[in-house]
């Protein structure tokens, strides 16, 4: 009981001495503030309040950064990543991203004119992280990654058309990127391939859009227009190897390790209706699914010897149009993308957040 009473005595006398000090504090503001205005008084409260939050964000991204770097280096060694013969080495020097074999035979560029708003974040032997870091605070930032080189030949990419749907698209080095491209495969000369993957955060997302003569811009946005940030350390994944099927399953493994919210195909547990023949019936029915269609098709099936053991009945996506009073609309087509389905305010950040 005694001791008891001693803990109560201490935490009183130290509530009392915050409690004075806190007094203490505020008579020596409320003398500070006299000559000024209540306007005034507001406006200083207002940026202290902003740059409170700001500080917030910035402790929040870095630590949540490093956070990503160590989980990445353990789950690295705790999962026994291999790296294949044909991998090389990243390395930045001169303004240039450079891809160099393991036997030091072939050294290639990989990403020229490297932005001055980009920066490396982790590199280990055959990994690069690139972070992207500018003055203004904003919820969605442009800035040039670089230009891919002269030496490479033809690039593959996967990029967003509509705001639940990728396709494929392929070309040269002068043929820009599709806007929204979430996945880059390019030869960058002399047998090297090199995969670049703009990365989904916990709080930003990258995509990667075409520019003139073959440069590439690095889109990073929250899609909230009151969540901002000035530095976003998950924004890029490169690497590079002679193989590119070994390189995209090294890669993205990488990515899996980094952001810790996924993990690749070979690590997940395959589903028992992979081993069955089933039926989705969007494509006969499309949204109009009805019982007396769903019969004629099963027994349709079954009398042509291919019974249905599993069934998926699809009426259509759940609805993505966002309210109104929530988007952005833009009436220009998507820089450099010709397809005519395609809306800039679908692409960027599902018309939440203006480009300016």
């Amino acid at each position: 009981v005694q001791a008891v009473t001693d803990s109560l005595t201490g935490k009183k006398n130290s509530l009392s001495s915050i409690t004075g000090d806190f007094e203490s504090t505020a008579d020596t503001i409320t003398e500070a503030i006299k000559p000024f205005s209540n306007e005034e008084v507001e406006a200083f409260t207002s940026e202290i309040d902003v740059r409170w939050k700001y500080g917030l964000q910035v402790a929040e991204e870095d630590l949540r950064a490093g956070v990503e770097r160590a989980r990445y280096h353990i789950w690295r060694r705790a999962k026994r990543r291999t790296v294949e013969a044909g991998a090389a080495s990243l390395s930045w020097r001169d303004g240039a991203i450079h891809a160099t074999s393991f036997d030091g035979k072939v050294s290639v560029p990989i990403l020229e004119g490297v932005g001055a708003g980009i920066y490396v974040d982790d590199l280990d032997d055959v990994h690069m992280f690139v972070g992207m870091s500018q003055k203004e605070d904003l919820a969605q930032h442009v800035v040039r990654l670089g230009t891919l080189p002269a030496t490479m030949g033809r690039w593959l990419s996967c990029a967003r058309q509509k705001l639940w749907w990728m396709s494929p698209d392929v070309g040269a080095r002068l043929d820009a990127l599709p806007a929204e491209s979430q996945f880059v495969l390019y030869d960058a000369g002399q047998g090297m391939y090199v995969v670049m993957l703009p990365l989904v955060g916990n709080t930003f997302r990258s995509a990667l859009w075409g520019a003139e003569n073959g440069a590439i811009d690095l889109h990073v946005e929250s899609g909230d227009p009151n969540v901002k940030c000035k530095v976003c350390a998950t924004s890029v994944l490169m690497a590079a190897g002679t193989d590119p099927y070994v390189l995209l399953e090294r890669a993205f493994a990488a990515a899996a390790d980094r952001l810790g919210s996924f993990r690749v195909r070979k690590e997940k547990a395959l589903p028992p209706s992979l081993d069955v023949f089933g039926w989705c019936t969007w494509d006969a029915f499309y949204s109009q699914v009805e019982p007396e269609g769903i019969k004629a098709g099963l027994d349709a099936l079954m009398k042509g010897g291919t019974p249905s053991r599993l069934l998926i009945l699809d009426d259509g996506w759940q609805s993505t149009e966002n309210l109104a009073e929530y988007r952005v609309q833009e009436e220009e087509d998507v820089r450099g993308d010709l397809r005519g389905d395609v809306s800039a305010a679908e692409l960027a950040g599902g018309g939440v957040v203006d480009a300016e």
